[in-house]
């Protein structure tokens, strides 16, 4: 409608119905809770929208929001009376507020708010009803004892899974299961630890490793085998070192034959396995190289008239030169 044309009493009629709908975009407070304040703007709005007459081009807009703002403040009604009963907080009262609740049907504007509502009062009531096997299976739990854990977990489970507090008793439930399996799996673990304190390091290793990787202790027996596991790396070290330094010695001087069984004395489960299995392996291509290099130089030597092709006094195994079968020894 041009701004020319707009009569006085028009111009009233925006304003009443802007003030209505200012009154009901009020954003309500972030809760479930039917708001007293809320009730209190739609009744407001639908006084200030009174005054629009039915020849007022704003009456039937208007007409429309005041119909719902009447369905909201009966629903909200309803919902605040319902909310009163529920606080009383008692099973009976709450279970009196989830039927006036749910007589919101499901076209009305509040059902949502209703429903809720409801699905928070039948919560509540669940919860009242299991509290107390959880509370006994707390007491039960406090006597530290594989028994009353047990207990207390068999009790816990009544809690089912659809019902307000079966988290809070699964929880509960975990961690007694984890005091079970620390008091079963300690002992072995304490036997562990005095075999380590004797030196009975791989015992020690062996012992902690029973504890499966689905128990309590287990990291904890994980994080002392490391530990074990690094004192017998280095003990294991110390003592096959001296071998490998000899092999390598032995492959500086082209004597790989004794290097690579000084080598191999190193056994599979040492810490120092890996690196002499790499030297042999070096040392194993190294001698073939030089076998190799011999072979070639062999029909060069006799033309010559020269056959010392190993020089067995360098590279035989016994005293005086005299050759064996393989002469990289």
């Amino acid at each position: 409608m041009p701004l020319d044309y707009v009569s006085e009493p028009v111009v009233k009629d925006l304003i009443h119905y802007g003030r209505a709908l200012d009154l009901t975009d009020h954003a309500e407070p972030p809760t479930w809770e039917p708001s007293w304040g809320k009730l209190w703007n739609l009744q407001e709005a639908l006084s200030a929208i009174q005054p629009i007459q039915p020849d007022s081009p704003l009456y039937a807009p208007a007409q429309a929001k005041a119909a719902d703002w009447q369905a909201q403040i009966q629903d909200l009604t309803q919902l605040h009376y319902a909310n009163l009963t529920a606080s009383i907080g008692h099973p009976l009262t709450l279970q009196l507020a989830i039927d006036q609740a749910s007589r919101v049907a499901p076209a009305r504007p509040r059902r949502l708010q209703a429903q809720t509502l409801v699905a928070h009062w039948g919560q509540e009531i669940e919860r009242m009803d299991d509290r107390p096997y959880l509370r006994i299976a707390e007491k039960l739990a406090t006597s530290g004892t594989i028994a009353a854990f047990q207990q207390a977990i068999g009790l816990a489970n009544q809690i089912l899974p659809n019902r307000a507090l079966r988290q809070e008793a699964q929880t509960a439930i975990a961690q007694w299961q984890d005091q079970i399996e620390i008091l079963e799996d300690k002992p072995i673990l304490a036997e562990a630890q005095t075999l380590a304190a004797a030196d009975k390091l791989q015992e020690a290793i062996d012992k902690a490793n029973t504890i499966p990787p689905d128990r309590a202790l287990h990291a904890q027996a994980q994080a002392a085998i490391d530990g074990w596991q690094t004192k017998l790396d280095e003990i294991e070290i110390a003592a096959d070192r001296p071998i490998l330094i000899e092999a390598e010695e032995l492959a500086a001087q082209q004597r790989y034959t004794l290097a690579i069984e000084a080598a191999s004395q190193i056994g599979s489960d040492r810490a120092l396995y890996d690196q002499a299995q790499a030297a042999i392996a070096q040392w194993q291509i190294e001698r073939q190289a030089l076998l190799d290099q011999w072979a070639l130089e062999a029909p060069a030597s006799e033309e010559s008239g020269y056959t010392d092709y190993p020089p067995t006094d360098e590279y035989s195994g016994v005293e005086g030169g005299a050759a064996i079968e393989d002469p990289l020894y």
